[in-house]
This record gives structure tokens, sequence and C-alpha cells, in this order.
């Protein structure tokens, strides 16, 4: 920020910066009798503009006359300043969009408590004469209280000063807009009952009901096709939906036949239950507040990467769209040198190999040794005690996929071929050529990926003389280099593109799914356990029974990174974020955010989850998400692995890294 806003504004005085966007900055006041409130003040270019500044002073007056506890009042304005202001009410929360992309859908119960808020916002918004014009997943802010709608009445003025979304004349968010403002440019009541109908749709599903892949496509959809309401059950929310998306506006529900039918779902300001505890937890917490001096040695950073995002959710309505100060929950900031508990035990400069996009685990912990693949196409065993080499394996290449360890043997692939070792000795005890790609190892028998030039598909071989058991989806080149075995399957994917579950046995197909979120060109490596199979793969996560191949819950609003599971909690890194699920229905147990992308590795140990953020280590209590310490390496950290009480990593100065648990 080039200068630090006025001390006071109107009577109030500025206590900090939330952010901005393009029709101005938020700030924090306070007025004299200690109220505090979120103060918009135009940028000065509008300022100057005349006839900016009468729509400015006509919307502003119709919001003030807006009540209701469902809204966010506007309480005090001045159009005439010399740069135009008002105050509304500060709340403290997120908006529904950040709840959702971080936690995925609400629950139907929470859904409605939600479309009941809104509906009474909205009956205290039309009741003034003013129409919202833009309700969004944005424009709808979640307290421990209940739902908030902000920013009604200067929707239009947003969007004409900013562009937010226009085609042509029309000014809009296009999966949130009503047919008749696509066709006409008409709004009206009866288009925020449509726009409630969206907003639901993407509360209880996690998508909208007219996604599409550009803006103009999506109001075709709006106009003329029916909604996607997939993730809905038959009930009575997917009927007040179906109501309020009716295309004809005269045919949609009113305001207060809505609240009829909600009307025992309305929400109890008194309690703190009407969000599943995660999600309640991030509404709650305390505002992170840019102070319009930083005090002297506190960094920028540190204050602006404070606990929470808090109040500065008024900033995700139309007047802030743009540049928020805080990046959101949080545990603690990540340390910048070891702490307590994070000691290094050794390292080893092997030449070891961090890993690609198809080589996720460079690193597997055997009893009492480590086996690490090196760039010099060697595979190298590190005692687990010392760091020292036991044994070093020449295999002319680079790994292409593992190694994998189980009943003291090794296990690993590159375009050679497939090798099996000693576990203790290094003794090479079979290989097989045909072999160029995935690897993975039951104990009993070790499954390859067919390299193209010997049919393409998959094989199994006796782990003990590498004899060929069966092989299937001959001719099939496999989609992606991952395989996973265990409960008696064997998993890959096809060329089709369709998830793949054989008998690990005889390689008779078990069963088959496919999902069009399903990317698998970004699947990470899957992960077995508790009869169930988790997978990740660009924007979604699955759940599904290993032996019927029933999807048993998902998880859509990620970018696709890697999984771990232990003791009923599943894991999964996403970008800044990192996730604790509940294994047995995918309930989101806890958040933590980072302040750097985290890399597309994890690793689960006795009580703890670990994480790499850039140099950095993390370790998280595996119930709480909190943050216990953290560990820096000198170089950026590729992969990391847990066993004995240990954490090892392979970090991009080709060492390996052994840090106590």
């Amino acid at each position: 920020m080039s200068t630090d806003p006025p001390r006071t504004i109107g009577a109030y005085r500025v206590i900090g910066r939330l952010g901005s966007g393009g029709m101005g900055e938020v700030l924090l006041g306070e007025s004299p009798g200690g109220r505090r409130v979120a103060l918009k003040v135009v940028h000065r270019h509008l300022a100057r503009d005349n006839v900016f500044r009468a729509r400015f002073a006509r919307e502003i007056q119709a919001a003030q006359a807006v009540g209701g506890f469902y809204t966010a009042a506007v309480v005090d304005a001045d159009w005439e300043a010399a740069q135009p202001w008002l105050a509304t009410d500060f709340i403290a929360g997120q908006s529904l969009k950040q709840v959702v992309t971080d936690f995925g859908p609400l629950p139907e119960a929470s859904a409605e408590e939600l479309a009941a808020g809104i509906v009474e916002a909205l009956i205290a918004i039309h009741a003034a004469g003013v129409t919202h014009r833009d309700l969004t997943p944005g424009n709808v802010l979640l307290t421990e209280s209940g739902p908030r709608v902000i920013d009604f009445g200067i929707a239009k003025l947003v969007a004409e000063t900013q562009s937010v979304t226009a085609t042509g004349s029309i000014i809009g968010t296009p999966g949130y807009m009503s047919p008749e403002h696509v066709l006409d440019g008409e709004i009206g009541p009866a288009g925020d009952v449509f726009s409630l109908g969206s907003v639901l749709t993407f509360a209880a599903t996690g998508h909208g009901p007219f996604e599409d892949k550009t803006s103009a496509l999506i109001m075709m959809r709006v106009a003329h096709d029916k909604p996607d309401l997939s993730g809905l059950r038959e009930g009575r929310l997917y009927r007040i939906i179906t109501a309020c998306l009716h295309k004809d506006p005269d045919s949609r529900p009113r305001t207060a036949d809505l609240l009829t039918a909600l009307a025992d779902h309305r929400h109890d300001p008194s309690t703190k239950d009407w969000l599943p505890p995660p999600m309640l937890r991030a509404v709650a917490a305390p505002p992170a507040v840019e102070p319009l001096e930083p005090a002297r040695g506190v960094s920028r950073r540190k204050v602006v990467g404070a606990a929470a995002v808090g109040a500065a959710a008024v900033l995700a309505g139309s007047f802030g769209a743009g540049t928020l100060i805080m990046k959101g929950l949080r545990s603690k900031d990540p340390a910048a040198h070891p702490t307590p508990g994070s000691t290094l035990r050794w390292k080893s400069d092997i030449g070891a190999f961090v890993g690609t996009d198809f080589v996720l685990d460079p690193i597997a912990v055997g009893a009492n040794s480590i086996h690490v693949g090196s760039i010099d196409g060697s595979m190298y065993t590190l005692d687990i005690a010392s760091g020292s080499t036991r044994w070093k394996a020449p295999m002319q290449r680079e790994l292409s996929n593992g190694p994998v360890v189980s009943g003291g043997k090794v296990f690993a692939s590159n375009t050679s071929g497939l090798f099996a070792f000693d576990a203790t000795t290094g003794a090479q005890l079979w290989s097989n050529a045909d072999i160029g790609g995935a690897v993975a190892t039951d104990g009993a028998l070790v499954f390859g990926a067919l390299s193209s030039l010997h049919g393409n598909g998959i094989a199994a071989f006796d782990a003990a003389t590498g004899v060929q058991r069966w092989s299937a989806l001959e001719g099939d080149t496999l989609s992606v280099p991952h395989l996973c075995a265990a409960g008696g399957v064997v998993t890959t994917v096809t060329g089709g593109a369709q998830l793949c579950v054989l008998d690990a046995a005889t390689g008779a197909q078990r069963w088959r799914a496919g999902d069009a979120k399903l990317d698998f060109s970004k699947l990470e490596s899957p992960v077995i356990a508790g009869g169930t199979l988790f997978i990740a793969a660009g924007s979604a996560f699955r759940a599904y029974d290993l032996a019927t191949g029933t999807e048993k819950w998902k998880f859509d609003h990620y970018t696709g990174s890697a999984i771990a599971v232990r003791g009923g909690t599943v894991f999964m890194v996403d970008y800044e974020r990192a996730y604790g699920f509940d294994a047995a229905d995918g309930t989101v147990r806890w958040l933590y955010r980072a302040e750097q992308p985290l890399t597309a590795a994890i690793a689960a140990g006795t009580d703890s989850v670990y994480l790499l953020e850039a140099k950095v280590l993390h370790a998280l209590d595996s119930g709480s998400g909190e943050r216990r310490w953290s560990f820096e390496a000198p170089d950026k950290l590729g992969r990391v692995a847990y066993g004995s009480g240990t954490v090892f990593l392979c970090c991009d100065d080709r060492n390996v890294y052994a840090v106590n648990a």
C-alpha cells in the first residue's frame, strides 16, 4: 500500500486495513462508543465522477433502509465527502464460497438453516425497495450465529466500475443470474429468488447448477437448460431449490412462502451449532488486520499471515472483490528454524532422487533400513540409526518407480526392467525386462506395468522367484504409472480413463469406475486401508468400497495432491491446504493452511502427519491439525517418508535427511 488511509473517517477511528477491490478499500473502524464497523472508502478516481457519486448516493440511501438480523446493515455513509464512504456492520465470518471450497458442501440440515437465513435477509432487502442483483456464494457470510447477506444494493455500482462480469450491457455473475436477467437484462425480486436457488445448490453440492467452461455457455445454460442438481437427494431442500430455479419468474415462490416452508429451520442465534465443528472454528476465528503502521521489528508478513480470515470476510462481497490481506485459517505461523522435537539425526549425500510426477515415492522404509533411488542409477540402502550405506545396487538407469519393500525383499523398476533384491544383503534375486513402469507388491506377488515393447497391460510375478503368474489388460496403455496393491486387489487406470480393480491372485476384474472429475493425468498414489480405496486425481478425491466399487464419499474442492491414511483419518495435501478427513464418511476433521504451496507429498506417523512447505518440514497433530514443530532444510524438500520414529526427507541438495519425530 503506497499511503496509509486517514486516521479518522467521519466519526470513526480507523484501526487498520482489511483489503481492497476495484471500487475502493475496506478498513476496520471503531465508533466513539466502541462499535466496530467495516468502512468502505471509494477510490479517488471514482470520487471525481459526478455520475458515479449520484448513483452511489441513491443506492446507499436505499440500502440504509434495509434492516434484519441476517443482513450486514449500512449504519452510516457520506456520499458528499472528498472520498465517499459507507460504514456497515462489522461481521466476523467467512464467505460461503470460501467455506465450501475449504471444507466441501454443507450438510443438508446446515444448508436448510442457511436457506432460512438468506430468505429472511431477502425479505428485509425487498421490503426496503432494494433488489440485491448479485446474490452469490461470495456475498453470503457464514458466522457462528447464522448467515449474513452483504453488499445488497451496490452490486450494480461495483460491476459498472470494475467490470466484475459483463457481457454486452448485462451485469452480474453468470452462474447466479436469472434467465430474465440473461435474456432481457431485467432485475427484480424474483431474480434474487432464482439466485437463491443457485446459491443453495452450491452450498449443498459444491457446484453451481449451470457450470460450464465460459461465461457465454453458462448464461446459455441459465436461460435454456435444466439445472444440474447432482448430489442433491430428494427432500425439502431439493423441492425448494427446484422451485426457485423455475425459468418463469412468475412461477417462482415468494420469499414469504419460502420462509414458511423453512420455518422449523430458522436458526436460534443463541446457539452455535448450526455448522459442523471444523466450519464453525473457521468462521469464528479471530480477525487479521493490517495495522496502519506495523510495529518496529514486526514484519508485514507476520502481521498479514495472522491467525485467521475472520472478519476479513467482509471483503468477500462485491465492494472488496480484490486483494485480501490475510491468508486464512492457520494453527500457527510456520517456524523459520528448527524447533524442539525436530532435531536432525543424520544426513547422507547419495545423490538422492527427489522424485517427479511419475516417481512419487523414491523412499521405501524397511525394518532397520531405508531404500532410496539415486541419480547415479543405483539404489542405496541406508541404516536407519546412522545413515551409513549398507549396500548399493547398480541399476544402470534412474528409477522409474519405487522402490517398494515387503517380506525382506525390495523391488524397483526403470526402463531396463523390474529388479528384486534381498533387503538385507542387496543380492539381486531376479529381474524381468518386460516391466517398464509402475510397480507394487502385496508381499506374495509383485505387480508391474508391461512396457510397450511387451504388449502393455499389467502382469503379476511371484515375489520370491520372479515367475509370472498372470497378465491382464493386454494391449491397454495404462494412463498412469501408479499401481496399488492391498486387500487382495491391485488397482490401475486404463487408457480409457477407467479406474480398474483386479483380483490380486488371478488378475480377474473385480470392478471399474469412471468419473468426469477424475483427471487421471494428475493421479497421485492411491491408498487402500480399512476396506476402502482412496484416490486423488485432478479436482476429485474419492473413497470407494474396495469389495463392490460403490462410492462411499467424495470431496471435490481441491487442486489435486497426495494422500495418507492412519488411525481412521485420511490426510490430504491440497496446494496451500492440508486436511484431515474421517475415513469412514469424509467429514472434515481439521484444516491447516500454509504460507506457501505445499509439496505433493505427505507421510503419516504414530500421532503426527508430516508436510513439506518449500524447505520446511511441518509436523501436525494427527487429531487436531495443530502444528507441533518444524524443521528447515538447506534446500527445497521433495519427498517425505516415516518409519521407526524417524522422518526421512529427499532434498534438492541431493541429500537424504533423517529427522527425529
